[in-house]
């Protein structure tokens, strides 16, 4: 047994899985082997399978929450979310402080767009294991579009800041408020937590239509295959020059009031041999749109801005240069990607069974000085210096050091 564990924990899970097959024939031992058995499909990524093996020990021991957290985690992964909730939930009955579970049920609340029910959970999960850095940053990211109270640290850090300055005007003196407004929420954060690591540095205000990019740029990382959804994706690139310009997009974002409610977000360009560093995107539904929206911002942004329509992810026209022009169809290309998206929805059923975005609320929140100290930092590491018109106190990121060797 100990032998078949290290091999699945040192990532030959396939030889460990012919192992188990042939001793399973004639073990004493059937229950141990299952789970190990379970355990090589899981990482495998064998998730049906897996739900086989695990069901199996369930029949003779179901109070194992081990068992039933490599099923629910496979269900997860298969888009099997009620199911996996269901299972996730006998974890917490058989043990309840681990908080892994609570985790998961939270994600899938979010994704199902019961954001109150998610934020509850990502805070249950807390309470188990303050370090659970993956339901930190989904608690936060939820915190932008719904409204929580309780004692929390997140949930008091947040409601604390969008109590002191939720009203930042796009005006001839914002440079001075958002220095103000940065230097004040940092004053709240230090005095009731300290340094917080978050590694976002894309900030989003979204609207209901979903967008599904983690699918589309899979398929494209995967198979170098376009997703023929990205054809009618355009975007109003908005590139300006420093960090200071790239809050004040975010702070119009965040108060303009566009005639469509439209995705957007600013964010720092962290992908090597991409130029534009500091930049803010808006999604639209169709190149009519992006014309009427662009030729509307000419005259609404009060900073110096390169403000152009683009179509689908840079990295599509840097392999494909057709792709670029604005009208180019799916068959221009001459490619038939359409087996490709098939088998990958096949394979991958939880990337495309979520329909709705949940919607941002406005406001600032604890997510934007986070993400702010980020910029700042970046803006530090390339030598921008107008960060030290909003502060001289820089927060070190790991994650962008990492980005930048």
């Amino acid at each position: 047994m100990k032998q078949i564990n290290e091999l699945i924990n040192n990532g030959y899970s396939k030889k460990a899985l012919e192992i188990i097959n042939k001793a399973l024939t004639n073990s004493s031992e059937k229950l141990n082997l299952y789970y190990l058995k379970a355990k090589a499909e899981f990482s495998l990524n064998y998730f049906n399978d897996c739900i086989e093996s695990t069901s199996k020990i369930l029949l003779y021991n179901n109070k194992d929450f081990g068992v039933y957290n490599l099923r629910a985690l496979s269900h997860f992964n298969i888009g099997n979310i009620e199911k996996s909730i269901e299972d996730f939930r006998r974890v917490i009955d058989i043990n309840p402080e681990f908080d892994q579970p609570y985790n998961f049920i939270g994600a899938s609340m979010f994704n199902l767009g019961r954001v109150k029910e998610s934020i509850e959970y990502f805070i249950k999960c807390l309470k188990f294991n303050k370090n659970n850095n993956q339901a930190k940053s989904n608690l936060i990211n939820a915190l932008t579009m719904h409204e929580a109270v309780g004692e929390n640290i997140y949930v008091k850090l947040n409601n604390e800041i969008r109590r002191l300055n939720n009203s930042l005007d796009f005006n001839q003196d914002l440079e001075g408020e958002i220095a103000k407004f940065y230097n004040n929420s940092n004053a709240i954060i230090k005095k009731n937590f300290g340094l917080i690591e978050y590694d976002a540095t894309q900030l989003y205000r979204r609207s209901s239509r979903y967008l599904n990019c983690s699918r589309h740029k899979k398929i494209f990382n995967k198979f170098k295959a376009i997703p023929k959804f990205c054809f009618d994706c355009f975007k109003i690139q908005i590139s300006v020059k420093n960090v200071i310009d790239l809050i004040r997009l975010h702070v119009f974002f965040n108060q303009y009031n566009f005639k469509q409610n439209l995705t957007r977000k600013c964010m720092i360009e962290l992908r090597p041999n991409i130029n534009d560093m500091y930049k803010g995107l808006i999604y639209c539904e169709s190149l009519k749109q992006a014309d009427s929206i662009k030729k509307e911002l000419k005259n609404k942004i009060n900073f110096n801005a390169n403000i152009q329509i683009k179509k689908g992810c840079t990295e599509f026209g840097n392999l494909y240069p057709g792709f670029k022009k604005l009208n180019s169809k799916y068959s221009d290309l001459e490619k038939d990607w359409s087996t490709i998206e098939e088998n990958f929805d096949k394979n991958n059923p939880n990337l495309n069974i979520f329909k709705n975005s949940n919607v941002s609320l406005t406001g600032f929140f604890l997510q934007d000085i986070l993400v702010f100290r980020n910029w700042l930092y970046f803006a530090q590491k390339i030598h921008d210096k107008t960060y030290k018109k909003i502060s001289d106190d820089i927060f070190k990121s790991n994650f962008i050091d990492s980005k930048l060797e």
